[in-house]
């Protein structure tokens, strides 16, 4: 007798239909929006690879495209559709994976209501997500555990930015994901140009160095850390996500996975994948490393780390998540990949110490064939692709382990060089070069 198919329902918010309430905006086509596309159509790809297991999906009929054709999906075309739809796919389903912005309480909602039917969820729970979306909650309870993070405060909507602390510092939203609404100051000036934030907003001090993340397999008997990799950034200090690349060389790797583990004992335990932003600093021991943020969903490395794992990597979340033991192996490569998808492979070298090797890249959107596939490209000799671009007159380069960095420093680099101290951000008394953020 033949076994029942495992049925897997998928959701991505925003290209699932989530937006068709009106909510973050009117259409799907923002940067997180394709950066959702990128991640659901990567995990929908590995899921109905599996044997016995059947994936259902839910599409904004707004979203057309080639990536789409591979897999059905049920199509919605207003909020009351998508409210049913959502609804009975849960409902029918054998377990769910939810990825969704944290923003305005959006993935904690979904998480709700697919508890609420009682269909299992193999992402984090409600109570966890609740925990972690709050950025300015989490580092403090990070704070508390003796865990490096940027020095901080809540700024309201009806308060103008303090311009009584030593800058550059960033402002970012106390919930939100994808750095929306994030932003660099790089001086007082800039601040007070700034005036009063929209919402709650948590102003933290600016640190230099590696832009990482690191990716963790987490279930009820054990929890996996993945390779850790780097992040592309803009460079006109809105944080823009651009894509990234795995894995870091041993030494970066191994400090991100100690603080990684640090940050998991200081939480509550949690099912599926999770990722942590972090920033390595110039100091080889690890002194200057602080923790970012905790995202409770599927993040963008995914790309590229699905590629350099030599098993199914969505097989071996969903056992993990089941109480399962698996073992994980990479290949002796080099991933780098762009935030819409596209993919790049290169041998494997040691990439550069934080202060040279990834600060700000360009978009590698911009570096995709023009067809726009999902394909993957290798590294044409010496490093440099065809095409590359330029931006701001800086030429983004390749070093020796494929790894994009800058041949001059930007306009906004060499202001938060002059302009930095070595303190973190101040409070209400004392110089400004001692001051704390309370």
């Amino acid at each position: 007798m033949s076994r029942r198919p495992v049925k897997i329902f998928l959701y991505e918010y925003l290209t699932g239909g989530g937006t068709l309430d009106g909510s973050l905006g009117d259409s799907p086509s923002d940067s997180l929006a394709i950066e959702g596309a990128a991640m659901v159509t990567a995990l929908a790809e590995d899921l109905t690879a599996l044997p016995g297991v059947q994936v259902s999906m839910m599409r904004d009929a707004r979203i057309q495209g080639p990536r789409w054709e591979r897999f059905p999906a049920h199509i919605v075309r207003d909020a009351h559709e998508h409210r049913l739809a959502f609804f009975r796919l849960s409902s029918a389903a054998d377990g769910v994976i939810l990825i969704a912005p944290e923003s305005e309480g959006i993935l904690l909602e979904r998480c709700r209501r697919v508890q609420a039917i009682g269909t299992r969820v193999f992402s984090p729970s409600s109570t966890w997500i609740e925990g972690v979306s709050d950025k300015h909650q989490t580092v403090t309870v990070l704070h508390a555990a003796g865990i490096p993070v940027p020095q901080g405060r809540l700024v309201g909507p009806r308060d103008r930015l303090p311009l009584d602390i030593s800058y550059p510092a960033v402002l970012k939203p106390r919930f939100g994901a994808g750095s929306c609404d994030t932003c660099l100051l790089v001086d007082r000036q800039a601040a007070f140009r700034y005036g009063s934030p929209a919402g709650t907003m948590r102003l933290e001090h600016y640190h230099k160095g590696l832009a990482a993340s690191i990716s963790v397999l987490c279930g009820p008997k054990e929890r996996l850390l993945l390779p850790a990799g780097w992040q592309g950034i803009s460079i006109d200090g809105s944080f823009r996500y651009l894509g990234g690349g795995v894995p870091l060389d041993p030494a970066l790797d191994r400090r991100a996975q100690r603080l990684a583990d640090r940050v998991l004992d200081a939480l509550p335990p949690a099912i599926g994948y999770v990722g942590i932003d972090l920033i390595l600093g110039v100091d080889a021991d690890g002194s200057e490393d602080v923790v970012l943020e905790v995202n409770p969903r599927l993040t963008t490395s995914y790309l590229g780390l699905r590629r350099l794992c030599r098993g199914n990597l969505a097989a071996m979340m969903l056992a993990v998540a089941c109480g399962q033991s698996v073992h994980l192996q990479w290949r002796e490569e080099r991933v780098a990949f762009a935030a819409d998808g596209g993919t790049w492979l290169s041998a494997i070298g040691k990439v550069g110490s934080p202060e040279s090797a990834v600060l700000s890249t360009d978009s590698m959107a911009g570096w995709m064939d023009d067809s726009g596939q999902d394909e993957s490209h290798e590294l044409v000799s010496g490093g440099h692709r065809r095409g590359e671009p330029q931006v701001g007159g800086l030429c983004y380069v390749y070093d020796d382990a494929r790894v994009p960095h800058v041949e001059a420093a930007s306009s906004t680099e060499q202001a938060i060089a002059g302009d930095a101290r070595d303190g973190p951000l101040a409070s209400e008394s004392g110089r400004d070069d001692d001051r704390r953020i309370g």
